[in-house]
Order: C-alpha cells, then sequence, then structure tokens
C-alpha cells in the first residue's frame, strides 16, 4: 500500500520535504507500525518520529488506528513554545518592555 505523508517542521526539514509517499507491505497497517517503519527508513529522522503525533484523516490517531489506501495522514513532530522570558525585560535600545505586570 502506497502511503502519502504530510510532514511540519523539524522532521520536514531533517527528511528535505514537506511530503512523502511511503511504501507498506503491512495489512493492516496501523498507525503505531508505521511509525515503526518510518523510524527503521529514515534513520537521521528517528529520534523526532518516535516523539511525533500521527493525524488520520485530520485527528490525532492512537497507534491501534488503521490506515488505508485512501487516509490523509500527517506527522507532526512536538513544537516548542519558544524562549523563557524574565518577569521584566527591555530591549537594549530601551524601546520597549516585555513585561508581566499591569499597563
Amino acid at each position: 500500500m502506497h502511503v502519502s505523508i504530510r510532514l511540519f517542521a523539524g522532521l520536514a526539514e531533517v527528511i528535505g520535504s514537506s511530503t512523502l509517499t511511503f511504501h507498506a507491505h503491512e495489512s493492516p497497517l496501523t498507525a503505531g507500525k508505521l511509525k515503526e517503519l518510518l523510524t527503521a527508513s529514515y534513520p537521521d529522522a528517528a529520534p523526532q518520529i518516535s516523539v511525533s503525533l500521527i493525524a488520520v484523516d485530520r485527528e490525532y490517531a492512537p497507534d491501534d488506528t488503521v490506515i488505508t489506501e485512501g487516509s490523509e495522514v500527517a506527522l507532526i513532530p512536538p513544537v516548542s513554545g519558544g524562549e523563557p522570558v524574565s518577569a521584566s525585560e527591555e530591549t537594549p535600545d530601551r524601546l520597549f518592555r516585555i513585561t508581566d505586570q499591569p499597563l
């Protein structure tokens, strides 16, 4: 079975594409098995694949979700919230300040 997979964020960067067509011989193919197969096929991306969520037909899918030929599949890595900000942080030019105090 051929599965078309959408990739996001750093995972797309590591693999080098935002979409991937993957051929799997397993039947039935589950979300968990797809992650295992992708990890083996893309060892450079294995750390990100292992912590990513799979969405099937636009819904997050547990590992036992069956993927069919026409399923829309996405592999979504966790997203960082950015750098922590102190309670009051001012720019070097003093044009603005980030604060947790009321205006």
